[in-house]
């Protein structure tokens, strides 16, 4: 029954009553875990404690969810925002910087999409792909996550990351423009 209602009115039913933020968790807790294990490379229990992060701040915040909004982009965001925090304070103690996953799919879906570059397209090693997305900067790869992995529309991905439209499509373009060169220098080798 609650299937077929949309984010915005399953909030209003949360608003009155916290039995159905369920609801939310059923329909984001997947897609979120990804998104977060795609940002970085935590391990499966971090993952785990960011995504419970997530979900409490949703909780707490429910009531701040402006009328007009669109929940995914707001939800998203504060994955996102988790996400790094949580990297900022851990990331002394390990040394560790944010990777890409180790999982591929999300590589291959971002390179064999049609309006991505032609050359990019021509790339057939796993481990050259894996490489190349690898050595992208965050910015980039946060911006390929979510246009190409979740899908997500250039304003959808400007409200998330809390940049104008215009510097998401400069960002894709700078982020395909650095794996085509660091692809041809290694071809060039």
């Amino acid at each position: 029954m609650l299937k077929h209602k949309t984010d915005e009115k399953i909030i209003l039913l949360v608003q009155e009553d916290s039995e159905y933020f369920g609801e939310i968790i059923d329909r984001y807790e997947k897609k979120l875990f990804r998104y977060i294990s795609r940002i970085a490379n935590f391990s499966h229990d971090e993952r785990d404690d960011i995504l419970q992060e997530v979900f409490i701040a949703v909780y707490k915040n429910i009531f701040d969810f402006e009328d007009g909004q669109k929940f995914s982009s707001w939800i998203y965001q504060i994955a996102h925002n988790k996400t790094i925090d949580y990297w900022r304070k851990n990331k002394k103690d390990r040394g560790q910087d944010i990777s890409v996953d180790e999982n591929l799919d999300f590589v291959n879906s971002v390179f064999w999409k049609n309006d991505v570059d032609e050359e990019i397209q021509n790339i057939e090693n796993q481990e050259l792909l894996k490489k190349l997305f690898s050595i992208l900067d965050l910015k980039y790869r946060e911006i390929f996550i979510l246009r190409y992995e979740e899908e997500k529309k250039y304003e959808e991905i400007s409200e998330i990351l809390k940049i104008p439209k215009s510097t998401v499509s400069t960002l894709l373009n700078r982020g395909r423009k650095k794996i085509i060169e660091e692809y041809q220098k290694i071809i060039e080798k």
